[in-house]
């Protein structure tokens, strides 16, 4: 290999790692907003059976019904947030 080939080799190397870096930083941003954002309009009481994986219940979660409203605010910017 020549130095021009490795050169190549090199810069892809770190264009590449830039842009995972880059992509982990504005996925764990978004996460971040999508958390939080849950976080002060969602009723954990009602959430938490959804929470739990189906390996450690022992039983499938995706038929459960709410037991209460999931969302206990009506604030148009609070859900607007959420839901872009």
């Amino acid at each position: 290999m020549d130095k021009e080939d490795a050169d190549s080799i090199i810069i892809y190397e770190n264009m590449y790692k830039g842009y995972l870096d880059f992509q982990g930083t504005v996925f764990q941003s978004s996460q971040d907003n999508v958390r939080n954002t849950l976080n002060q309009m969602a009723d954990f009481k009602v959430i938490a059976p959804f929470q739990v994986t189906t390996a450690t219940m022992a039983n499938d979660t995706t038929s459960s019904e709410l037991n209460g409203p999931l969302l206990f605010t009506e604030d148009q910017v609070l859900l607007n947030k959420w839901f872009p």
